[in-house]
C-alpha cells in the first residue's frame, strides 16, 4: 500500500502534449515531488469537455501512481484543439474551484476558452488586465509537433510562462527534447544559441 502522507497534488505537472490529429491527442505528466502520487480519480478539462484520468489508455509508465520523477502519457480521452485550446488537471469534478486545480496551460489564443480565469484565481496561469480579459498563451505547435515544458518556472501549482514551453518532435515519455527560447529585457526571443556570444544585446 501506497502511503500518501505528506503527498502535495501541486507536485503534478503537465509535461508535454500533443493535439496533432494523426496519430491520437496525448498527454504527458510527470511527478516533480518526493512522494507517489496515484492520479487515476484526477480529470482532465480541455474547452470545458471533461475527463477522468484513471479511464485513459497509457502510453507510457506503469499504471496511474506517479513515482517521484516519472512520466506518464495518458490517451487524452477528449479531443484537443489542434489550434487553439487550454488543458488542465483537476483532482475532483469542481472545475470552477481553484484549490481542485493542479495544473493548467493554454495555446493558440489570449482569450478564455476554457478555464483560464479558474488558472489565474489559483496564481498558476497570467491574466492580462481587460476589458476584455486576455491571458498569456502558448505558440500553436506545428505539424506533427508536440509542446513541451522546457523551462525552469512553473508545473505543479506554482506560476507556468508560456515561455516555460516550446514546440518540436514528441518525445512520448522520455525526456523533452524542446528548447526554450532566450528572452532578453529589451524583449529579444531566441532558441538559437549557435551565434550567440553569452552578452545581451
Amino acid at each position: 500500500m501506497i502511503d500518501l502522507a505528506g503527498v502535495q497534488p501541486t507536485d503534478v505537472a503537465i509535461s508535454e502534449v500533443f493535439y496533432g490529429s494523426q496519430v491520437g491527442d496525448w498527454v504527458e505528466l510527470v511527478n516533480t515531488g518526493p512522494s507517489p502520487i496515484d492520479v487515476a480519480s484526477w480529470w482532465f478539462c480541455s474547452r470545458l469537455l471533461y475527463t477522468q484520468i484513471g479511464l485513459q489508455t497509457i502510453l507510457a509508465g506503469d499504471d496511474y501512481v506517479l513515482q517521484p520523477g516519472e512520466r506518464l502519457v495518458l490517451e487524452a480521452g477528449i479531443d484537443l484543439d489542434d489550434v487553439a485550446a487550454d488543458l488542465a488537471i483537476y483532482t475532483a469534478f469542481d472545475f470552477e474551484n481553484p484549490k481542485a486545480m493542479v495544473d493548467f496551460l493554454q495555446w493558440g489564443t489570449a482569450l478564455n476558452v476554457g478555464r483560464a480565469d479558474v488558472a489565474a484565481d489559483k496564481g498558476v496561469w497570467t491574466e492580462f488586465p481587460g476589458p476584455p480579459p486576455t491571458y498569456d498563451f502558448i505558440a500553436t505547435a506545428g505539424a506533427g509537433e508536440s509542446t513541451a515544458w522546457c523551462g525552469g518556472n512553473g508545473g505543479g501549482g506554482l506560476l507556468t510562462l508560456s515561455s516555460d514551453f516550446a514546440s518540436g518532435p514528441p518525445s512520448l515519455g522520455g525526456p523533452n527534447d524542446a528548447v526554450c527560447a532566450l528572452i532578453f529585457a529589451d524583449g529579444f526571443e531566441s532558441g538559437d544559441l549557435a551565434a550567440w556570444d553569452g552578452a545581451v544585446p
